[in-house]
């Protein structure tokens, strides 16, 4: 199935409460909070274009949390951040 409506039916009858995104290179992951619950996380690559949207049943600042020091909407300030903290916990995430 096409990630957009793949995207479309995790997201159901729930609305959108918060957008996130974060850029790195030529990726882009978006992160939208549902007001069900959960997030769905949806990454697009240039050249390659998106890839399977994943629902995380976990709040949506856990989510953000996991990219912090990366650029993110809903961060604090990156003056906050320790370099060594760069690397992306590789569950459930399957990028960089």
């Amino acid at each position: 199935m096409n990630a957009i409506l793949e995207a479309a039916r995790l997201q159901g009858q729930a609305s959108i409460s918060r957008k996130a995104w974060v850029t790195k290179g030529g990726t882009k992951v978006h992160l939208w909070e549902l007001s069900s619950g959960g997030v769905i996380l949806l990454k697009h690559s240039r050249g390659e274009g998106f890839f399977q949207p994943i629902k995380l049943e976990e709040p949506m600042e856990m989510v953000v949390d996991r990219f912090l020091c990366i650029p993110v909407m809903l961060t604090p300030s990156s003056s906050d951040c320790d370099p060594s903290m760069l690397e992306v916990p590789p569950h459930p995430f399957q990028w960089l």
